[in-house]
């Protein structure tokens, strides 16, 4: 499984916002998808590091659908 922050539409937000003040805590807001790892050579594990790296990313490798 695999999370991200949620787009939220202004409503959305609106009522995290509400209920952040409510409780006095900040809260993100995620998604959360079933995902197969790709299986990678140590070749591609190297250039998926390399690329982290350079770009200041993590990169994850998934089977296509």
């Amino acid at each position: 499984m695999i999370c991200s922050l949620s787009p939220l539409d202004q409503d959305k937000i609106d009522a995290v916002r509400a209920m952040e003040k409510k409780i006095g805590k900040t809260v993100l807001a995620f998604n959360c998808h079933e995902i197969n790892p790709a299986e990678l050579t140590k070749e591609d594990l190297d250039l998926i590091t390399d690329t982290e790296k350079q770009l200041g990313l993590l990169l994850v490798a998934v089977k296509s659908s």
